[in-house]
């Protein structure tokens, strides 16, 4: 069970909050901040963000940055919202190839969250981000070429059509609300020609 919702418990039951929810800038979580700062540093040459638990933008390296060339710049407002900055038509929209099915699986996935976590804050934002799309859609196996072992994000990059796979880290012995609730998103290439590009660091 997520740590704020056994704190929610604890004062449903008459007793106080165990578990601390600190901001990143808090002097307790400077360890933290420092050992987020390696891992953007280290994730190079991957594009890599950090969201908290509404996918609101903590931290992310230059080559995540690369990828949001030509986003509109308000939609890099604090606070940034990953989520809102992927399916906006003034975001990454117009350049994802795959939109309507990689749309689909992360509406799907944020949707269950809201859900399990009864988070009615992250379930508005998803309200607000099925209203962007054109097509509703859920994942559904690719009929095309070879058997994809996950979902792609399919994007154009400065002339370049690249893709990408995503691996999500948590934090697995928090006991801070905040800790317990970052992700860390590093893509990964899923084919050479995106592997060769990354190498290159085209964002220097």
């Amino acid at each position: 069970m997520p740590l704020r919702d056994r704190n929610r418990l604890l004062l449903a039951a008459g007793y106080a909050p165990v578990y601390p929810e600190r901001a990143l800038d808090h002097k307790a979580m400077q360890p933290v901040a420092d050992v987020l700062a390696v891992v953007i540093k280290r994730s190079d040459p991957h594009p890599t963000v950090i969201v908290d638990r509404h996918w609101n933008l903590l931290m992310a390296n230059d080559a995540a940055f690369w990828l949001c060339g030509g986003v509109a710049p308000v939609l890099f407002e604090p606070p940034a919202n990953v989520a809102r900055l992927s399916l906006h038509a003034d975001g990454l929209a117009p350049r994802i190839r795959n939109f309507d099915e990689y749309a689909g699986h992360l509406l799907a996935r944020l949707r269950r969250t809201a859900d399990l976590t009864c988070d009615t804050d992250l379930g508005a934002l998803v309200d607000e981000l099925e209203t962007l799309l054109p097509v509703q859609s859920l994942p559904s196996r690719r009929s095309d070429g070879p058997p994809a072992f996950a979902l792609p994000l399919e994007i154009d990059v400065e002339g370049h059509s690249l893709s990408f796979f995503s691996i999500i880290a948590r934090f697995g012995t928090a006991i801070d609300v905040t800790l317990d609730e970052l992700s860390i998103e590093t893509f990964y290439p899923a084919d050479t020609t995106t592997a060769d590009l990354l190498k290159q660091r085209p964002w220097r």
